[in-house]
C-alpha cells in the first residue's frame, strides 16, 4: 500500500471503531434495541436467521451442481415460507408479476419487431415497465366508463395472462425458423450461483435477509399501509373505478397510486399478503439489478457483494415488508439508472450500444411519477445529471438506422406517458392540480386552482417557524443521527429506515475514490473518455473498449448532486423519514463496488476494507431484525397447518368483536361511506369507504372543516358521508370532537342511533337548520366557508 491508501486504511478503522462504540453503547445497551433483543420473540427470531443462514450458506458453497443448489436453497425457502403463513401469497403475487412481464414482452415484441438484441436484464426490465404501464393505462379507460369492482379486475388480469399467453406461443411458433428472441447478455442461471466460498457466503447473506423480511411480513402492517395502501378495495376503486371521487379530503389519498392500481386484482383477499408481497418481490428485483450492475463492470464477486451490502441496509430491506410504493419506485429507479449505464457504453457490444436506451430510460422515468410523490424530485434531478452526461459524453443516440424501425419505436414512450396521464388526471379531477403533496404550489403558479375542501399548505411544515440558524442546528443534528447515532428528536421515522453505519463507511470510502478520481484527470470530460484513458482492461466486456469509462464520470456527478438533495430536504422538512434515501444509499452501494474494476486490479487496501465491512453488515443484520416500518417484533408465529396463508380478515374480526362493534358493521356496506371518530389508523378496519376524523383534522387534512359545525356539516354533504362511527372513549379524548357529535345528535342531524358496547352508529341528516336557525343552505355555506377559509390562509 502507498502512503494514501494507508491512511485511508487507517481512518477508515477508527470510523469503524467509533461507530461500533458509540452504537453499542447508545442503541444496545442504553437505547432501544436493548429491550427489543432480549424480547422473546427476537431471539426466536435471531436463531431461525441463524439457521437460514447456514442451511443457505451450506447449499451453495458444499454442493457443487447448480440444479441441487438452486433445489436446496429453494426447499428452505418454501418450507420457511410455509411455516410463516405466506407461500400462498409469494407464489400468487409472482404468478401476477409473471403475466404484467408477459404481457410487457409482447408489447415490446410489437415495437421492436421479431428480434431484440438486448442484454437479459435490460430486457426484462423493459418488459416490466411497459406491462405496468400497459395495466394501468387498462384500468384507466374502462374506469372512464364508469365500471370498476375487485372482480372485474381479477378477470381482466386473468384474461390478459391468457391472451399474452396464446401470442407468445404462436409467435414462437411462427419464428421457430426465424431468428429467436435471445438476450445477448447479462445474467444467466449461472451467473446467479456462487462458484466459490466468499461468493457463497454473499449470497447466502443476501437471501437470508430476504427471508429475514419474509418472516415478517405478515405483521409488518405499518401506519402507512393501514391508512390507504392496503384499503384500495375502499379507497380506490369502490366498485365503480378509480375515477369515483369518494369523499375522501386527505393528502394521502390524491397521491399518485400506481402501486395500488397495479395491486388491485391481488386486493380484497382474507389476507394482506397478496399485495404486501409485491413490495417484496420488488426488493428481490432491486437486490438483483443492483448485483448486476456491479458485477458487469467488476465481477462476479462484486455482483454479491452489492447484493449482500443491500441486505445489510435497513432503510432499503425494511421497505420490502410494506404496501407502501418505495422500493417499487426504487425498482423502477434503479433500471432508470442502469439504462443510462448502457447508453454510457457499460454495453459491450456494437449492437447493444446501438439500441435506444434514451427512450427506454425516458419510459422508465416516466413510471416514477406514478408511484410516489417524492419520485418527482429525486427522479427528476437523476434524470437531469444522466442527461447532462449523455449530452456532454456525446453519447445521447435516439436514431436508429432504419425509418420503419425508428417510426415503431416512437411508440415506445406511449404507454408510460398515458399512465402518467390517466393517473394525474385522477388527482387533477379531485383536487384541481395534477400533482399534490409539496408539488401543489407550483401548479398554482401555473395557473390551477386546489378545489376546497382541499388543501396542501402545511405540507413541509411552516417554513417561518424555524430561523435560518435554527434550520442548520436541526440540520446538524438530523445528518448525525442518520449517519451516526439516529436516537432524540427527529429519529423516529429514521431508526426504522436506517443507513447504518454501513452507508457511512461507504460514502466515505467513496469520498476517498472520488477525490483520487478527479486528482488523476478522472473530470476531464469527453476528451478523456473518447480517447480512452480510463478503460480497465479485464473487466467485464471492457477489452479493447473504452466506453465503460463514462459511467464513473456520470456517477462523479450524480450521487453529490443526490446527497445535496438529500440534505436539502433535511434542512426544509418538517419531519424526516428515512426512506427517502433509499435511492441514494442503493447508488452509493453499486458505486463503490466499482471501485475495484476501475483501480483494474484487487489492493492490499480493498483486502483490509473486506475486514472492516464485515462487522457493519452484520450489525445492519442485527439491527434489520431489530427494526421494522410497522415496528413488529419477531416473526409471524410458526404454523404448519394452515391454507397457505395469514388470515388477516379474521384477525380483524376477532378485534371488532372484543370491541363490541359486531352489529355496527354488519349494519354497513361496502360502498357506505362513513366518517369514524376513533383511534387512527385501528378504526379504519371498518369494511367500507371510511375515513377517520383525523385524516379530517391532522395531518395532510384540513382542520378548518371542523372550525365550525356548519362547515362540518356542508363538508359532510358535498363528501358524500352517510354515516357517523364514534368510538367508545374517544368523544372524552378529543373535545372538540365530543362537541361536535353532541351538536348534531342534539339539532337531529344525525339520527338512527345505534349503540353497542359504548359505541355509536348514526346516519347523517342535513335537512334541519344551520347553527343560525336558517334553512340548510349547501351553497350559501360553501361560499361562506371559501371566504373564511382563504381569509384565514392569507389569499
Amino acid at each position: 500500500m502507498n502512503r494514501r491508501e494507508k491512511w485511508i486504511l487507517a481512518l477508515a478503522g477508527l470510523l469503524v471503531l467509533f461507530l461500533l462504540t458509540i452504537q453499542g453503547i447508545g442503541l444496545w445497551i442504553l437505547g432501544p434495541f436493548h429491550q427489543i433483543i432480549v424480547d422473546h420473540a427476537t431471539a426466536a427470531m435471531l436463531v431461525e436467521t441463524a439457521a437460514v443462514l447456514v442451511w443457505n450458506f451450506w447449499w451453495l458453497s458444499r454442493v457443487e451442481q447448480p440444479g441441487l443448489q438452486i433445489t436446496g436453497c429453494a426447499a428452505g425457502l418454501a418450507v420457511f415460507s410455509w411455516c410463516h403463513r405466506i407461500l400462498v401469497p409469494l407464489a400468487g403475487t409472482a404468478l401476477y408479476v409473471g403475466v404484467l412481464l408477459l404481457a410487457g414482452r409482447n408489447v415490446r415484441k410489437g415495437i421492436f419487431g421479431k428480434s431484440s438484441l438486448l442484454p437479459t436484464a435490460e430486457r426484462l426490465g423493459l418488459d416490466l415497465i411497459l406491462g405496468c404501464a400497459l395495466w394501468i393505462v387498462i384500468v384507466c379507460l374502462v374506469s372512464l366508463t364508469g365500471h370498476g369492482g375487485l372482480w372485474l379486475w381479477r378477470t381482466l388480469a386473468a384474461l390478459l395472462g391468457a391472451v399474452c399467453g396464446l401470442a407468445e406461443l404462436w409467435a414462437r411458433g411462427r419464428e421457430s425458423s426465424q431468428i429467436p428472441d435471445v438476450p445477448t447478455g447479462g445474467p444467466s442461471g449461472s451467473c446467479l450461483l456462487p462458484e466459490n466460498r466468499k461468493q457463497a457466503l454473499l449470497a447466502a447473506f443476501a437471501l437470508t435477509m430476504v427471508m429475514v423480511q419474509i418472516g415478517r411480513l405478515n405483521l409488518s402492517l405499518d401506519y402507512d399501509s393501514l391508512h390507504y395502501g392496503l384499503r384500495s378495495a375502499y379507497v380506490l376503486d369502490n366498485g365503480r373505478g378509480i375515477f369515483e371521487d369518494l369523499g375522501m379530503v386527505n393528502l394521502v389519498y390524491t397521491y399518485p397510486k400506481g402501486l395500488e392500481v397495479l395491486a388491485l386484482p391481488l386486493n380484497g383477499t382474507p389476507t394482506y399478503g397478496f399485495v404486501l408481497s409485491l413490495s417484496l418481490l420488488a426488493t428481490v428485483g432491486v437486490m438483483l439489478l443492483a448485483g448486476h450492475i456491479a458485477g458487469r463492470r467488476a465481477g462476479k464477486t462484486r455482483r454479491f457483494w452489492a447484493m449482500a451490502m443491500l441486505g445489510a441496509v435497513p432503510g432499503v430491506m425494511n421497505m420490502a415488508a410494506t404496501a407502501k410504493s418505495d422500493n417499487v419506485t426504487l425498482l423502477f429507479q434503479l433500471l432508470f439508472f442502469d439504462f443510462v449505464c448502457c447508453a454510457l457504453g457499460a454495453a459491450g457490444e456494437k449492437q447493444e450500444r446501438e439500441q435506444p436506451w434514451f427512450l427506454m430510460g425516458l419510459c422508465t422515468y416516466l413510471m416514477t411519477l406514478v408511484l410516489k410523490p417524492t419520485a418527482i424530485v429525486f427522479s427528476t434531478i437523476m434524470a437531469a445529471v444522466c442527461l447532462f452526461c449523455l449530452a456532454w459524453c456525446r453519447r445521447l443516440r435516439i436514431t436508429i438506422k432504419g425509418r420503419e424501425k425508428w417510426t415503431r419505436l416512437l411508440f415506445l414512450p406511449l404507454l408510460p406517458a398515458a399512465a402518467v396521464a390517466g393517473l394525474w388526471y385522477r388527482t387533477w379531477k379531485m383536487t384541481g392540480v395534477p400533482v399534490t403533496s409539496i408539488f401543489a404550489g407550483i401548479f398554482e403558479r401555473l395557473g390551477f386552482t386546489v378545489r376546497l375542501p382541499y388543501t396542501f399548505t402545511g405540507v413541509i411544515g411552516n417554513p417561518a417557524s424555524l430561523s435560518t440558524g435554527e434550520k442548520l442546528t436541526r440540520l446538524a443534528r438530523r445528518i448525525w443521527g442518520m449517519a451516526v447515532l439516529p436516537l432524540g428528536e427527529d429519529m423516529d421515522h429514521v431508526i426504522i429506515a436506517w443507513g447504518t453505519g454501513l452507508v457511512t463507511l461507504l460514502a466515505f470510502l467513496w469520498a476517498c475514490w472520488l477525490a483520487g478520481f478527479v486528482r488523476t484527470g478522472g473530470m476531464r470530460g469527453r476528451r478523456g473518455f473518447a480517447a480512452g484513458k480510463h478503460a480497465v482492461p479485464g473487466a467485464h466486456g471492457s477489452a479493447a473498449r473504452p466506453w465503460a469509462s463514462a459511467q464513473p464520470f456520470c456517477e462523479a456527478l450524480l450521487l453529490p448532486v443526490l446527497g445535496l438533495a438529500c440534505i436539502y430536504s433535511v434542512y426544509t422538512l418538517s419531519q424526516v423519514d428515512g426512506n427517502y434515501f433509499i435511492l441514494f444509499y442503493t447508488l452509493l452501494i453499486t458505486g463503490v463496488s466499482g471501485i475495484r474494476q476501475r483501480h483494474g486490479r484487487k489492493t492490499d487496501l480493498e483486502r483490509n476494507l473486506s475486514g472492516l465491512l464485515a462487522p457493519l453488515a452484520a450489525a445492519g443484520l442485527f439491527a434489520t431484525c431489530c427494526t421494522s416500518w410497522a415496528g413488529a417484533v419477531g416473526f409471524t408465529p410458526v404454523s404448519l397447518i394452515h391454507p397457505g396463508w395469514y388470515d388477516h380478515r379474521e384477525a380483524i374480526q376477532e378485534r371488532q368483536a372484543e370491541a363490541g362493534i359486531s352489529e355496527i358493521v354488519s349494519a354497513l356496506t361496502p360502498r357506505s361511506r362513513v366518517v369514524a371518530f376513533g383511534e387512527h389508523p385501528r378504526v379504519l378496519d371498518l369494511p367500507c369507504s371510511v375515513q377517520s376524523y383525523y385524516d379530517i383534522t391532522g395531518s395532510g387534512g384540513n382542520v378548518y372543516l371542523v372550525k365550525k359545525l356548519d362547515y362540518f356539516k356542508w363538508y359532510l354533504d358535498i363528501s358524500g358521508t352517510e354515516y357517523i362511527f364514534v368510538e367508545k372513549g374517544y368523544g372524552d379524548r378529543q373535545s372538540r370532537a365530543g362537541e361536535i357529535i353532541r351538536y348534531m345528535i342534539e339539532d337531529k342531524s344525525l339520527t338512527d342511533l345505534v349503540y353497542e358496547d359504548g359505541n355509536l352508529l348514526g346516519r347523517v341528516h342535513l335537512g334541519g337548520p344551520d347553527s343560525d336557525g336558517n334553512p340548510y343552505d349547501r351553497q350559501r355555506i360553501g361560499r361562506e366557508f371559501a371566504e373564511s377559509f382563504y381569509q384565514y390562509m392569507g389569499k
